[in-house]
């Protein structure tokens, strides 16, 4: 069984947060685009939704990365 150091874990949820960001931005920035594009639909609240609920667990890690 392989057991991890500290920095390891460090590593790791920054990476975490670091995509947790990205598709936070990304699926924002695909919500902005169709609903300029074709008006607002249930997909446009669907992937702005989605975006906040990526933005809301990259705070939560980033929490969990200054707590340890």
């Amino acid at each position: 069984m392989y057991v991890q150091n500290e920095a390891s874990t460090q590593r790791q949820l920054r990476f975490a947060v670091f995509l947790q960001s990205l598709a936070a931005v990304l699926l924002i920035g695909a919500g902005i685009v169709r609903w300029t594009a074709l008006g607002f639909d249930l997909w446009v609240a669907v992937l702005i939704l989605a975006g906040l609920g990526g933005a809301t667990a990259a705070t939560f890690l980033i929490r969990a990365i200054r707590r340890t």
